[in-house]
C-alpha cells in the first residue's frame, strides 16, 4: 500500500462533463459529430495528461483543472474514465480497438477470466470478441478480436447452494490459478452504470454494474467543489481531530500521571473550533513550555510521537481504511472475506436516523466475487499504526466484525474500476439464503466502540458519518 498519497487527490480534477478542449480532440478523431456527442456522454476523453498518472496530474486550486489541447496524446486513444481502458479510434473514427498493451493496468480479472475460462471447472463461461491491438497480433490483415469474458454468473436459492458455488469458485481460482483468497460484497440489487448499453456492448460486451467509491457519489453530487483545496481541506478535513484524539484516548495510559488529560482531550474534541485543535497540537509539540490557554501539561512523549505521525499520514491511505466503515469519503471499496457478512448487506439498509437495519430480503440480491491476485486488496492490520509499543491494540470493531478488506483503484479517470474486477456474480433467491446477523453483531452501539463514540462526539457533525 502506498501510504503517501492523499486518498481525494485523485478526484480533484472530476468534472462532470467534457472539457471544450476534450469536446474539440474528439472531434478531430471522430468526425461524425453524432458519434463523437454518443462516446463523449458514455464517458470516453482522449487521452492525456490525466490518464498518465491520476496522483500527479495538474490540480487547478479553485475550481478542476482545465486540459488544454497541446495536453492530449498525439495517438488516436480515447480512455472510457469509467474503466481506464483505452481505444484506438480507426481513420474515420468508426471503430474503436481496446490497445490491449496501454490497459494492461486495468484488465487484471479479465486475465483471470480468461484463464479460468481454460481450466477444468463445471462453470459456463460467456464472452464477446472485441476489436482489439496489440503488437504481436497477426499481421496478415485479419481483424484481431480480444474475448472478453464476462464474470460467471450463478444463483442460488439456499444456503447450501450459495455455500457450494463460493467452495467452487475457490477450488478454480484459488486452487488453480494464482489467486490468494476471495473477496464478497453483498448488495440489495445490481445497479448498472446509467449509460449507452450499445456502445457499453460493443466495448464490454455487457453493461458494466455501477461499483463506484463514495467519493465519486460526492463529486458527481457536488461538482462544483471539486479542487485541489477540495482535497486538503473539503469534509474530510473535519474527521481529521477526532481521528488523531481516537488513538490519545486508545492510549489513555499515557496520561495516567495527569488527571487534566483526558478532560481537556474531550473538551477539544467537542469543541468546533479549528484553532483550538491547532492549540492542542502546538502544546504538544513545543511540552513542557507554556503554550496558549491554561492548563499548561507537561505533554508525554508518545503524544508527539502521535502529532508527528499525524501531519505526515492525515487525509492519506491509513485515514481512509480505518475511516470508511463509518462514512469518511474514500476511492476505496469495502468488500469482506465472511459470506454472512455480504449475506447481511443484501438485506440492510440506512434507516432515517443513520443507522443500518437488517430486513426482510427483497427480490434481486447479488454477492460479487473478487479474487485477490496481486496488491490491490488490503486487510486491515495493526501495522498501519507506528510506535514503540504500538498504539492500536484493537481494531475498530466495525473493520474486525465485518472481516472487512478493501481494493484501491479507482481515480477520476477510472469511477468504475471495481465494475470490471468482478470475477463471479451469485444472484440470491427472493425469500433465501439468509443472514445470521443482526445489526449490533456488525454495527456495535458507542458503549462497544470507541472510534464511533470518539466521531460522534466530535463537532462540528462529521459529514458522511454513520
Amino acid at each position: 500500500m502506498d501510504d503517501d498519497k492523499n486518498d481525494a487527490l485523485g478526484w480533484a480534477n472530476y468534472s462532470p462533463a467534457a472539457h471544450p478542449a476534450e469536446a474539440q480532440r474528439v472531434a478531430e478523431l471522430v468526425p461524425d459529430a453524432s458519434r463523437a456527442a454518443a462516446y463523449l456522454a458514455f464517458g470516453l476523453r482522449p487521452m492525456g495528461a490525466m490518464d498518465r498518472d491520476p496522483y500527479g496530474q495538474p490540480m487547478g486550486q479553485m475550481k478542476p483543472w482545465a486540459p488544454e489541447p497541446g495536453d492530449f496524446s498525439s495517438e488516436p486513444v480515447l480512455v472510457d474514465t469509467m474503466t481506464g481502458w483505452r481505444f484506438r479510434v480507426d481513420t474515420g473514427g468508426t471503430t474503436l480497438r481496446l490497445d490491449l498493451q496501454g490497459t494492461d493496468n486495468f484488465i487484471e480479472a479479465q486475465e483471470l477470466l480468461a484463464r479460468a475460462e481454460q481450466k477444468k471447472s463445471a462453470f459456463a463461461f460467456k464472452s464477446r470478441r472485441i476489436p482489439s491491438v496489440h503488437e504481436l497480433a497477426p499481421t496478415d490483415g485479419s481483424d484481431f478480436a480480444f474475448p472478453v469474458v464476462r464474470p460467471i454468473e450463478l444463483h442460488a436459492d439456499t444456503r447450501e447452494e450459495l455455500e457450494r458455488h463460493v467452495y467452487d469458485l475457490g477450488e478454480l481460482f484459488c486452487g488453480q490459478l494464482p489467486v490468494k483468497r476471495l473477496w464478497f460484497r453483498g448488495q440489495r440489487q445490481e445497479y448498472l452504470l446509467p449509460r449507452d448499453a450499445w456502445i457499453s456492448h460493443q466495448l464490454y460486451g455487457r453493461s458494466l454494474p455501477s461499483l463506484t467509491p463514495s467519493l465519486e457519489r460526492y463529486a458527481k453530487q457536488n461538482p462544483e467543489r471539486m479542487n485541489y483545496g477540495f482535497a486538503i481541506a473539503g469534509p474530510n478535513h473535519q474527521w481529521n481531530k477526532p481521528f488523531i484524539i481516537w488513538l490519545m484516548r486508545q492510549n489513555k495510559h499515557w496520561f495516567d500521571h495527569d488527571a487534566r488529560f483526558l478532560p481537556l482531550i474531550e473538551r477539544v474534541l467537542a469543541d468546533g473550533e479549528d484553532a483550538h485543535f491547532a492549540e492542542l497540537l502546538m502544546k504538544i509539540q513545543m511540552s513542557p513550555l507554556q503554550i496558549g490557554e491554561p492548563p499548561h501539561l507537561d505533554w508525554p512523549e508518545e503524544a508527539d510521537d502521535l502529532r508527528q505521525w499525524f501531519f505526515s499520514f492525515m487525509k492519506k491511505r491509513p485515514f481512509a481504511i480505518t475511516l470508511q466503515q463509518y462514512g469518511y469519503y474514500t476511492s476505496l471499496l469495502d468488500l469482506t472475506e465472511d459470506l454472512d457478512v455480504a449475506l447481511y448487506f443484501t438485506q440492510a439498509s440506512m434507516d432515517e436516523h443513520q443507522l443500518m437495519r437488517c430486513a426482510p430480503p427483497k427480490p434481486g440480491r447479488v454477492i460479487y466475487v473478487f479474487a485477490e491476485s496481486r496488491g490491490g486488496f488490503y486487510h486491515h492490520g495493526n501495522e498501519l499504526f507506528w510506535g514503540s509499543d504500538g498504539w492500536l491494540r484493537e481494531l475498530p470493531p466495525r473493520l474486525s466484525l465485518q472481516k472487512a478488506g478493501f481494493i484501491q483503484g479507482a481515480t477520476n479517470r477510472t469511477q468504475n474500476f471495481y465494475g470490471i474486477m468482478i470475477v463471479a456474480q451469485i444472484t440470491l433467491g427472493p425469500n433465501e439464503p439468509l443472514t445470521n446477523l443482526v445489526d449490533t453483531d456488525l454495527f456495535p452501539p458507542e458503549s462497544d466502540d470507541l472510534l464511533y463514540a470518539t466521531l460522534r462526539a466530535s463537532r462540528p457533525v462529521l459529514e458522511g458519518l454513520y
